[in-house]
């Protein structure tokens, strides 16, 4: 392959973009090479996802160079991906200063991380004059922090009429303390219908409460099926109890694979119970190693 950041040889230029008309990057390239910055993004885009980072940063750097903010983000991505923080600070500020919206989220993620309130506030207010849900919604919290609950909900009503699914899963939380649980279960099931897994789990917490095992099953299923490793185990848990434990091990080790140490130590249980003392010290030493670095529950 080529060195970093140079151009590709004739080599690998054929093996990636082909010959010929009838290749479909062909024109994309030409369209790149003539200047189009909106193809340079689109070349970026492709040759990153194909695995080649040299290509894409090539692309990318074209692009930026002539004041294409998405390229500019791109960069920065690439840029925390090599764990090169300046670099990608550097890169959001510049999108930034383009009107990059998600790059004024970004900025405003670091300097809350940083404890600068005050500037994450500038950004992300920013961000959401332009009209940007992710920003409404971490202004919502920044105000529900300082105990503003009206300017919280003002945010996380707006956030989630634009569809961010984190505005509505806060304000049905919100909903939730204050005793209202028929708009919490509202606020969760249109979450939910958005594809958010966490309040599919916490749907299915709630009919497991209301000894419904029909829905509890269908919403736990489903937040599975997007990635909620808190509701792999409880459904692993459900299956055990219905003898179905090979179901159940298949479930948890999925599970584990995404790191939940929940599913760790069950299958550490289940090794125990077919006497298997190797396999269950294996599982609960990986259980106690992952405990630490592991979330709470993904419920909303």
């Amino acid at each position: 392959m080529a060195a970093p950041d140079a151009p590709l040889d004739e080599a690998d230029r054929s093996r990636l973009y082909g010959t010929g008309d009838d290749n479909p990057l062909q024109p994309l390239l030409r369209a790149a090479e003539s200047g189009d910055t909106a193809a340079m993004v689109k070349l970026g885009a492709l040759t990153h996802d194909a695995g080649e980072r040299a290509e894409s940063r090539r692309w990318f750097e074209r692009a930026a160079a002539d004041g294409d903010a998405q390229a500019m983000f791109a960069l920065a991505g690439m840029c925390l991906a090599e764990d090169d923080e300046q670099a990608a600070m550097g890169w959001l500020a510049a999108a930034s200063d383009q009107g990059h919206s998600g790059a004024m989220v970004n900025l405003g993620a670091f300097a809350a991380a940083a404890g600068d309130l005050e500037l994450a506030a500038d950004r992300w207010e920013r961000a959401a004059e332009l009209g940007d849900a992710f920003a409404m919604t971490n202004l919502g919290t920044l105000a529900a922090d300082r105990g503003d609950a009206a300017a919280a909900s003002d945010w996380w009503t707006k956030a989630a009429d634009l569809g961010d699914t984190d505005a509505m899963c806060a304000l049905a939380d919100a909903a939730h303390v204050d005793g209202d649980s028929v708009a919490a279960q509202e606020l969760w099931r249109k979450a939910a219908q958005h594809g958010d897994p966490g309040a599919m789990y916490t749907l299915g917490s709630i009919e497991h409460e209301a000894g419904d095992a029909a829905a509890t099953h269908r919403w736990w299923l489903a937040a599975a099926e997007h990635g909620n490793t808190s509701a792999m185990v409880n459904l692993g848990v459900l299956l055990q109890q219905g003898g179905r434990s090979a179901e159940a091990r298949e479930i948890w080790l999925e599970a584990a694979d995404l790191g939940d140490p929940a599913a760790m130590s069950n299958l550490a249980a289940l090794a125990d119970l077919e006497q298997n003392a190797d396999g269950a010290r294996e599982w609960r030493d990986r259980a106690a190693a992952a405990a630490p670095s592991v979330a709470p529950p993904d419920a909303c």
